[in-house]
């Protein structure tokens, strides 16, 4: 890390205090220094905590880009067309890539650096941080953890960007049910080539993320057919357009998707391939391959093993979602949080001072659970993504456990589900809670909210991801109930093994001191999850049982709402909290544990509060309970309320990068919000059609055109 180092002495001084602006805010008072003075820590050390071993890399890196014209222009889905925006880019990517802030040794030594430049990227622009995870990150890996070392000659071309990758598995019919994919790639034994093919232009590879204007090869998911016999989806290396020219290859039809509802500097693209022609070696071949002669082998005899092992890798995709999201969260509750702390309206009498928004209690129960959410959804974040890199790791020297990949399927997708719907949720509450200037493009919500919100759909749509969970839940209580162990190397359904006694049990709570025990609020959240999986497999038994001809699929189906959609949630929510938790009892700095365990509680409560009638169902709990959780969510909301700004000053990224006049760590919102106003381009311009204003319209020159058709609908009847 020497490296870095040396970057943070050499930058100037006005990049190195950008990167820890919150600070200069608090030092130079303004409207936010009464809040910061009530905070029981300083973020900084918060700061510090977060990033752990990354604090001095990221704060290398801010320094690096603020100091760098290129980063100091508009975000691009503020100021630029959809053309230019995508040509910025570009330009963006290029510059990443010259600064060189991950070198391949770093990604050896820990692969985890490779995450934290795409936050910090995301933090700048949503669409940048996918733009070079697409090709520096996901397509490379899966050359080298899907193909072989024939395929790892393109890792230097794909690093410098002379190689831009893309993943294309999702087809114009088929999302989610990958298995229903059409696309064949058809093997010639004569030419020992394949024959890539698609059969209908219902399996045109569809929405694949650097595709309509920028990738010249990509990972293609397509059915592997030797003579009759088709063994399933395998990945293949494609090129799609000519080195030289950037033109699609003869056989070859790849086009633009256009303008979407955010992240428009990202293209999406489509391709389809009329018998495309392509090297036997562009299998990737680490877990299947075919010989020369056409004969098919595979390290795995059951073909549902290795379908699992093939799309096990693009549990990162889920995993860096989950990260993408929290991102955006950090980003929207500094706006709404500082504005909401600098932001008076009314006052209890005329010789009173006007309140801050953020001292009125609604306003505290709308914002700070999401806080909390935004700590608990960072511990359980670095939690996962540690353990999805030793997966990966292991799956270079052999076959991972099957139960890992079983486990880590199930929380990576119900993980990226419940982060993106928090933080769908949060950045609109955000927009909200900040009023009407919340509504102006200027303060970046409205930006935030339409950038996340394909984190909902894209890497398998959030409610149909989830039930992925479902099935691993169900599988593990099955287990359970027939005397099997537990397959959870990770831990997280080993409260499975206490179902019985947990179905019986009560909460024992009497006191508010009860509730912001993490045994007692785990205990809440592991006996929810265990009975809605019970309430589960009551239910699928008896549609099942019905003597009505209904198939396993139809009862499934019939089970999703109230019982199996919702045990999911209830499953990862308990594994945020039990991995917060975990990481507050190994926090080295103790004068951080007191703040981070009322987040703890809040999270767990705020969501528990949600299911208030499900823990009411089997009289888990009681009513008094019930009405004692409601009291201390709101009682920890304002306790949390005076921590509030120096917990978004600990994960916002710098006022040039956030961009956001309302959400500046100075909270001079006003005049932040006029200046932005009143010097953007054309704010004070005549508008160009103003002449068309005079002279006055002729009323009911046009009325006789209405008055026709009038008529005619009148007489039809």
């Amino acid at each position: 890390m020497e490296r870095v180092s040396a970057i943070i002495r050499h930058l100037t001084f006005e990049a190195q205090s950008a990167a820890s602006s919150a600070q200069s805010g608090a030092a130079a008072g303004g409207p936010l220094a009464s809040y910061r003075a009530k905070s029981s820590f300083q973020p900084e050390t918060m700061r510090r905590y977060l990033d752990g071993r990354f604090y001095e890399f990221k704060k290398a890196m801010y320094a690096t880009l603020l100091q760098d014209p290129l980063f100091r222009l508009p975000i691009a889905e503020l100021e630029l067309s959809r053309k230019d925006a995508r040509h910025q880019a570009i330009r963006l990517m290029r510059r990443v890539i010259e600064y060189q802030f991950v070198t391949e040794a770093d990604l050896e030594q820990d692969p985890m650096i490779a995450l934290i430049v795409s936050n910090l990227l995301t933090s700048f622009d949503v669409s940048l941080a996918p733009k070079l995870f697409l090709s520096c990150g996901m397509f490379a890996q899966c050359l080298v953890n899907m193909g072989t070392e024939r395929h790892l000659k393109y890792l230097p071309m794909i690093a410098t960007l002379e190689i831009v990758g893309c993943f294309a598995l999702t087809e114009l019919a088929h999302g989610s049910n990958v298995r229903a994919m059409m696309t064949t790639a058809t093997y010639d034994r004569t030419t020992r080539e394949f024959v890539l093919h698609s059969p209908s232009y219902l399996a045109t590879k569809w929405w694949v993320g650097l595709l309509g204007q920028t990738a010249n090869y990509a990972v293609v998911f397509a059915r592997l057919i030797i003579g009759d016999k088709d063994h399933g989806l395998h990945p293949f290396l494609v090129p799609i357009r000519t080195m030289s020219d950037h033109m699609p290859f003869p056989g070859v039809t790849v086009g633009d998707l256009g303008s979407k509802l955010g992240q428009n500097s990202l293209d999406n693209g489509f391709v389809a391939f009329n018998q495309y022609r392509i090297p036997r070696e562009s299998l990737l071949n680490r877990l299947a391959d075919v010989t020369p002669e056409g004969e098919y082998v595979s390290q795995f005899s059951n073909a549902d093993r290795l379908f699992g092992a093939t799309l096990a890798p693009l549990s990162g995709g889920r995993v860096s979602i989950v990260g993408l999201a929290l991102t955006n969260l950090r980003s929207a509750l500094a706006i709404s949080v500082r504005y909401s702390a600098a932001r008076k309206q009314f006052s209890p009498s005329d010789n009173v001072e006007e309140l801050p928004v953020i001292e009125y209690q609604l306003q505290q129960y709308r914002l700070m659970p999401y806080v909390a959410a935004c700590y608990a959804l960072d511990r359980f974040y670095v939690w996962l993504s540690g353990h999805h890199f030793s997966q990966l790791q292991s799956a270079r020297s052999g076959p991972v456990d099957p139960a890992l990949v079983a486990e880590m399927h199930a929380l990576s997708s119900a993980g990226k589900a419940v982060a993106g719907w928090i933080t769908r949720d949060a950045i609109q509450t955000s927009r909200e809670c900040c009023g009407g200037h919340g509504y102006s493009t200027c303060n970046r919500l409205g930006v935030l909210r339409d950038d996340n919100d394909p984190n909902l759909t894209y890497e398998g749509d959030n409610n149909v991801l989830i039930q992925q969970t479902s099935k691993f839940l169900m599988t593990s209580l099955r287990n359970v109930m027939t005397g099997k162990p537990v397959k959870s190397p990770l831990g997280s359904v080993a409260f499975l093994e206490q179902f019985s006694t947990l179905i019986g049990s009560k909460w024992a709570v009497e006191s508010e001191g009860d509730l912001l025990k993490p045994a007692v609020l785990l205990h809440a959240m592991h006996y929810r999850t265990a009975y809605l999986l019970q309430e589960a497999g009551t239910k699928l038994q008896s549609i099942m049982e019905s003597g009505k001809d209904v198939d396993t699929f139809s009862a499934w189906n019939q089970t999703q709402v109230h019982y199996l959609h919702a045990a999911a949630k209830a499953y990862l929510e308990a594994v945020i909290v039990a991995q917060f938790d975990a990481a507050i009892q190994s926090c080295p700095t103790v004068s951080l544990r007191g703040v981070l365990s009322k987040l703890l509680a809040l999270f767990a409560l705020w969501r528990l509060e949600g299911d208030i009638a499900v823990l009411r169902e089997d009289d888990f709990i009681t009513g008094q309970q019930a009405k004692l959780l409601k009291e201390t969510v709101l009682a920890l909301c304002l306790q949390v309320k005076d921590e509030a700004v120096s917990l978004v000053d600990a994960v916002a990224p710098p006022d040039q990068i956030l961009f956001s006049p309302i959400g500046r760590s100075d909270g001079e919102v006003y005049k932040n919000l006029y200046n932005t106003v009143t010097t953007t381009p054309g704010c004070f311009e005549r508008a160009p059609w103003w002449a068309e204003m005079h002279p006055p319209v002729e009323k009911g020159s046009k009325r006789a055109v209405f008055d026709s058709y009038l008529k005619a609908a009148s007489s039809s009847h």
